[in-house]
Order: C-alpha cells, then sequence, then structure tokens
C-alpha cells in the first residue's frame, strides 16, 4: 500500500530518493570508510605483528578525518589556479 502510494505521488518520490541520497553521502564518506576498513584489519592482527613490507603510506594519513577525496580536489583546484592560460593557443 505504501509503495502504492509513492508510486502515485512523483513528487513525494523524487523527495524521498533526494533525501536518501543526501543520507547516504553524508555518512557513508571515503574517510569513513577508510577508518573502518583499518580498524577491521587491525583487528586481525596486533601491531606488534604487524609488518608491513614497506612503508607505502604512513598510517596516521589512513586515520585522519579528512576526506582524501576533498584533498585531491583541493589539489586539483591549485593546479588549474597556477596554469597559465595565456601560454594556451
Amino acid at each position: 500500500r505504501a509503495i502504492a502510494r509513492l508510486l502515485s505521488d512523483e513528487s513525494r518520490a523524487r523527495r524521498l530518493a533526494t533525501s536518501a541520497y543526501e543520507r547516504v553521502r553524508s555518512r557513508l564518506t571515503a574517510a569513513s570508510a577508510r577508518r573502518k576498513l583499518l580498524a577491521a584489519y587491525l583487528g586481525l592482527v596486533p601491531d606488534a605483528e604487524a609488518r608491513p613490507p614497506s612503508p607505502a603510506v604512513p598510517r596516521a594519513a589512513l586515520e585522519g578525518s579528512g576526506s582524501m577525496t576533498q584533498t585531491h580536489r583541493t589539489q586539483k583546484t591549485h593546479e588549474i589556479a597556477d596554469t597559465d592560460v595565456s601560454a594556451r593557443p
């Protein structure tokens, strides 16, 4: 019955979809997923036994609360701002 009501009310369906999308985007960020994955891995192997083959990424970088996506966007913005557009044909 609720599904039939939703199917017959396009405006309500659109609002519900938008709300659900925003909820997922705000709660399931890439940074959050990285922290949860790291915690799961650390739960499997205690720190004393963990011996990575090489220090590819510092642990502190993975434990940070910042968003790598946002960091990447910021870097790209600076690269674009630093580009000399007058040199282009």
